[in-house]
């Protein structure tokens, strides 16, 4: 990304971090019950209707340069803070790095993504909303080929497309950040026996002491591959963790974990950021159940 570039998008996030912070002092406001509704779990639209089942051969009309150049505004505002420090991973087939998916997403306006996913049961995988509804691209994804381990030009396994999505009202209603968070449910078919990722909801004080570790699908590295990094929490707010790992655009979705004891367990879904530092959506208890909801949906 060129020096001009990166000035617009250090802009910009400034612009929608100074957003946030006046929609989290108007949340303040919001009684109990309507922040319940904005939480309330919501399915993908008209299963049947919209969906579009003639296309399962569309990915293979793109080419993979032309999926990996599709990244734009959905994943624009991660950065790399500083120095980059991510670290590739090249033994994908492994835990827990088998665990996370490279997302080729296909929005309703047939305009292609990237994002990343993380299987929380056989057929579940966690993503973050803005991989799975597209607020300026039609809404709902027409598909996502969900990829498991992928490393580079090798697939350890299966590749499997998907078109059965979930979210929350939050987030399909009100885009609002603080609910940026989805779910891939795979055929019944498809059960790509990875195992899957732990989560948990912890108090500020775990948190702020904890090392988090996060790793996804960069567009900014070649096509395909995985990158991790970990730090420190930089800050906790009741709905968002941050952090100054780096990232880039197609990380979206990535798993953002805790390890103690050899336990690992993921605290949020890595969604944004900003020059001051990149964030996911927190699990809390309402993020929680939904997710347990979703895995019981992908048995």
């Amino acid at each position: 990304v060129g020096a001009a570039a990166q000035h617009r998008g250090v802009a910009v996030a400034n612009r929608v971090q100074q957003r946030l912070r006046a929609l989290r002092m108007r949340q303040t406001a919001r009684s109990p019950r309507r922040e319940a509704a904005y939480e309330a779990g919501y399915d993908e639209a008209g299963s049947g209707t919209g969906m579009d089942h003639g296309k399962d051969a569309a990915f293979g009309e793109m080419t993979e340069a032309e999926i990996e150049s599709a990244i734009e505004a959905l994943d624009q505002l991660e950065v790399v803070i500083g120095r980059d420090d991510r670290v590739r991973v090249t033994a994908t087939s492994q835990i827990p790095w088998r665990r996370i998916c490279h997302l080729s997403i296909r929005a309703r306006d047939n305009q292609m993504f990237l994002g990343t996913g993380f299987f929380i049961g056989p057929r579940t995988v966690m993503t973050a909303g803005h991989c799975v509804f597209l607020n300026a691209h039609g809404g709902w994804a027409r598909e996502i080929l969900v990829t498991p381990g992928r490393n580079a030009d090798q697939r350890p396994f299966p590749a499997v497309r998907s078109t059965s999505f979930r979210s929350v009202r939050g987030w399909t209603q009100g885009r609002r950040r603080n609910f940026d968070y989805g779910a891939i449910i795979l055929p019944p078919t498809s059960r790509p026996n990875v195992g899957a990722f732990g989560f948990g909801v912890f108090p500020d004080a775990n948190l702020l002491q904890a090392r988090v570790n996060l790793a996804g699908y960069p567009g900014d590295k070649p096509a395909g591959t995985m990158w991790y990094h970990g730090l420190k929490t930089k800050a906790v707010d009741p709905r968002v963790i941050t952090y100054e790992i780096d990232t880039a655009g197609g990380q979206s979705g990535s798993p953002v974990w805790i390890n103690k004891g050899g336990i690992r367990t993921v605290v949020g879904i890595h969604t944004n950021g900003s020059s001051r530092g990149n964030s996911a959506t927190r699990i809390v208890r309402p993020v929680f159940d939904n997710m347990i909801a979703w895995r019981q949906e992908g048995r």
